[in-house]
């Protein structure tokens, strides 16, 4: 499904958007993003971006060569971004999920001129090259984070994802999706300052309605995917959404512990709604890795959520909902819909949870949050988020 199904740059330039937006207004970051600009000879991201994205609008215009491109001297920027995903024959390793492609899907044919080998795997890079490009000057300049020098690739993804990721990116995501509607807003960091441990990654509050996140940008081990050993699979996503190896609790046991706190009374310091313990919940996982997008993962989670949910003391299980999981993606893709109200959020869990147990059909049981909405957007009016060229607008010279 990663291979054959089409992948939208223009959501990956949006999260690049938000990236250096975060990196260029955090006092700790910003002093990267300096050593960063003055690696190019760049007087600001957003040039670099427009390069980055040119590259890639030229990839999916109908040419003659439509897998060669030319890049001239004058671009060191987009020549470093693309060298360092560029195939090297001598290390080349055949494998179930083609690593060494996905890790390098373009080939140095010489005098600047590339190949690309695989247009989806390249599109994977945009946002994950800017990621990549950016630890290598960090590395290079060897800068520090909470006065320790970042060496190693893993330990800045850690950091990526826990402060530019969620922070950066899932925040202004789902603010930028729902901030016309009348919908209380809490993030995580308003909320760790009241409930001190224990919050949730995003709460949403609309009347007698409760909409809790739990954002999750975390990679399935690509060996366990393609082990074809389902216990394997299950075992390895419920260390990423259940719980891990050492106890730490995960996505939906992080949901559940949330739920009781509400019907407790507990999440009073944070929301006055007379009747809070009333509401009704739903719980939703957002996550990064196109893996948890494939059908099967939804359902195999909601059975250990039902089966917490069932075994609890709470009151009025009936008032929690199943829990959903959906690609920030397709948060992305339909920011619009929900920013006009075109689409409402309970809607479409309401409308996605009733596909689900329709009938003994499996396809229904086993469907993706991300399949349904794209079935039910296929009749409405929607193209390119606005977000999209309203920033490359700010980018572009006026003439």
């Amino acid at each position: 499904m990663e291979i054959i199904e089409f992948k939208d740059f223009r959501l990956q330039f949006i999260k690049a958007v938000y990236f250096f937006k975060f990196i260029e207004s955090n006092d700790i970051f910003k002093e990267y993003l300096t050593s960063f600009l003055a690696e190019y000879n760049l007087k600001d991201w957003q040039k670099y971006l427009v390069n980055i994205l040119s590259l890639y609008v030229r990839k999916f215009e109908t040419l003659k060569i439509p897998s060669i491109l030319n890049i001239k001297d004058e671009f060191p920027e987009i020549i470093s971004f693309i060298e360092q995903f560029c195939f090297n024959t001598e290390n080349y390793q055949k494998s179930d999920d083609f690593s060494v492609i996905r890790k390098t899907p373009i080939y140095n044919i010489g005098d600047n001129e590339y190949l690309f080998l695989n247009l989806n795997f390249f599109v994977d890079k945009l946002f994950q090259g800017i990621q990549f490009d950016f630890f290598r000057i960090i590395k290079k300049c060897k800068l520090k984070y909470n006065g320790k020098e970042i060496s190693g690739f893993d330990q800045f993804r850690s950091i990526y994802a826990e402060q530019i990721s969620e922070k950066g990116i899932f925040y202004e995501t789902i603010k930028y999706s729902f901030e016309k509607n009348k919908y209380k807003l809490l993030d995580g960091d308003t909320l760790k300052k009241k409930l001190k441990e224990g919050e949730p990654d995003f709460y949403i509050r609309d009347k007698g309605k409760i909409y809790l996140f739990e954002y999750k940008d975390v990679i399935l081990n690509a060996k366990v995917k393609h082990s074809y050993d389902f216990q394997k699979i299950k075992d390895e996503i419920s260390i990423k959404m259940i719980s891990n190896q050492k106890g730490s609790q995960k996505g939906i046991t992080q949901l559940f512990n949330s739920i009781e706190k509400i019907k407790n009374g507990e999440y009073n310091v944070v929301d006055d709604y007379s009747q809070l313990s009333d509401c009704v919940i739903y719980p939703i996982i957002v996550f990064t890795d196109f893996s948890f997008n494939l059908p099967g993962v939804n359902y195999f989670l909601n059975k250990e959520f039902r089966k917490k949910i069932e075994d609890s003391s709470l009151s009025e299980k009936h008032k929690v909902k199943d829990v959903t999981l959906i690609d920030l993606d397709t948060f992305l893709k339909f920011q619009d819909l929900f920013r006009e109200k075109k689409l409402k959020i309970n809607n479409t869990l309401n409308e996605y949870h009733n596909y689900t147990k329709q009938g003994l059909n499996i396809f229904n049981k086993i469907g993706t949050y991300n399949i349904y909405m794209h079935n039910k957007t296929m009749s409405m009016k929607y193209d390119t988020p606005k977000l999209l060229f309203e920033e490359v607008e700010k980018m572009l010279p006026k003439e």
